[in-house]
């Protein structure tokens, strides 16, 4: 009672996991314990400990306004890794244009 989320861990990583180079990254996808990835994820965000809270197989958010900041976070993610694809392929046009 009192949380407006909960989700099991796996679930919680797959869908969170990009919002932190520890979870997501150049070396490769999170391999320990879901649970630890979630705190880690959790940790490395800033998110005060007292908005959620881990349980034996869930996690558990208190406010919902913390999930729609975890939503804002990743939508921004995604952005921002659209951009840097977007940016990257005009570049190699341009300079395939270049040596033509």
């Amino acid at each position: 009672a009192g949380f407006a989320y909960r989700a099991p861990f796996p679930r919680f990583m797959k869908r969170y996991k990009k919002l932190c180079a520890k979870t997501w990254g150049y070396w490769g996808e999170w391999s320990g314990a879901p649970k630890d990835g979630c705190a880690t994820l959790l940790n490395d965000l800033k998110l005060d400990p007292s908005e959620w809270q881990l349980g034996k197989t869930k996690i558990f958010i208190r406010h919902p306004e913390t999930l729609f900041h975890l939503e804002e976070c990743l939508d921004r993610k995604d952005y921002e890794m659209t951009l840097r694809i977007q940016k990257a392929w005009k570049n190699w046009v341009a300079k395939r244009h270049q040596l033509e």
